[in-house]
């Protein structure tokens, strides 16, 4: 279901992969929405089992840029911390944009 056609993109979902700073790659499927005074990503990162999920009632928000802010911060901190603690705070997400 999530093999991509033309262009990356597959069954309605945006098929694609991503580097991370330290090099490794990372496989995504992804579909954003809008509608009147809306904006929404689901962003899943098929080899970490973590989706994201964004749901704006602003139709001019950058669901996308915030996204991949949470993104940075979440595999960033896995990567450079042995620490359980997973929460993010609103100011990680702005500091990373």
């Amino acid at each position: 279901m999530f093999r991509p056609n033309t262009g990356g993109y597959g069954y309605g979902w945006s098929v694609n992969k991503i580097k991370l700073s330290n090099g490794r790659i990372l496989r995504t499927v992804s579909h954003t929405g809008t509608t009147s005074g809306f904006r929404s990503i689901i962003c899943r990162f098929i080899d970490k089992h973590t989706t994201i999920i964004i749901l704006c009632n602003q139709d001019n928000a950058d669901v996308s840029a915030i996204s991949d802010a949470i993104r940075t911060i979440l595999f960033n901190r896995a990567e450079s911390s042995k620490s359980n603690n997973n929460s993010i705070l609103y100011e990680d997400i702005l500091k990373a944009k």
